[in-house]
């Protein structure tokens, strides 16, 4: 067996490594609150839109029909199904 004297290029590996692995870690807090802040606003977009519909049906705005296929062309279209529709 031999003395290995000279540097490789899997030395640093271990290191970077580490250091990979601590930066992720730092990322992990700002992460969650981040996806908690995405998490509120789209529960509030979806409160927002829920009142807006219920008010537009209970005002006589649009049928019951037409919220029925709003509601369905957007859970498709949310889907990826397509199908076009909205309100009207």
């Amino acid at each position: 067996m031999s003395d290995r004297s000279e540097p490789t290029a899997l030395d640093g590996v271990p290191r970077k490594a580490a250091e990979a692995a601590a930066a992720l870690e730092a990322l992990r807090e700002p992460a969650a609150r981040a996806a908690a802040s995405i998490e509120d606003a789209f529960g509030r977009a979806g409160e927002g839109l829920v009142r807006s519909l219920a008010r537009a049906a209970a005002d006589g705005e649009i049928s019951l029909a037409e919220l029925a296929r709003a509601v369905l062309a957007a859970v498709n279209a949310a889907s990826g199904a397509g199908g076009g529709g909205g309100l009207g």
